[in-house]
């Protein structure tokens, strides 16, 4: 019964929220906080690599075969944990990639395919 009445207010309210954050990274870019900003920079920068790396690492932690099988075995509280914990990697690991190489690991095989020749990878 609460779902159905929070649904419409969910609705309406979904777009405010996204307005909200989209504010409040146009304020941090305004005041000059780059170090939170950079490493946000960066990762978008790969977001090809960083979302088929987050992809290949929770359907090797949630799903079973060969993975580790804890799909449906871990609360929210933990859930939370996992993906704190792969972002603050994909954070820090985003940046130090970027400082030696122009562009994430897939997104060069990605334009080396789809410009059928050779693009550099390493940084001059």
């Amino acid at each position: 019964m609460v779902e159905t009445l929070m649904r419409p207010a969910n609705t309406f309210l979904s777009p405010l929220v996204s307005l909200a954050y989209a504010s409040a990274l146009i304020l941090l870019a305004r005041f000059g906080l780059k170090l939170i900003l950079t490493p946000l920079a960066r990762a978008g920068q790969m977001a090809f690599t960083n979302y088929l790396t987050q992809t290949l690492i929770m359907t090797t932690i949630f799903y079973g075969g060969r993975g580790l099988g804890y799909f449906g075995q871990v609360g929210w509280p933990e859930m939370w944990m996992f993906i704190i914990g792969i972002w603050v990697v994909q954070l820090i690991w985003s940046p130090l990639w970027l400082s030696r190489f122009t562009m994430g690991p897939l997104e060069w095989v990605w334009r080396r395919l789809t410009y059928g020749k050779g693009v550099a990878l390493k940084r001059a």
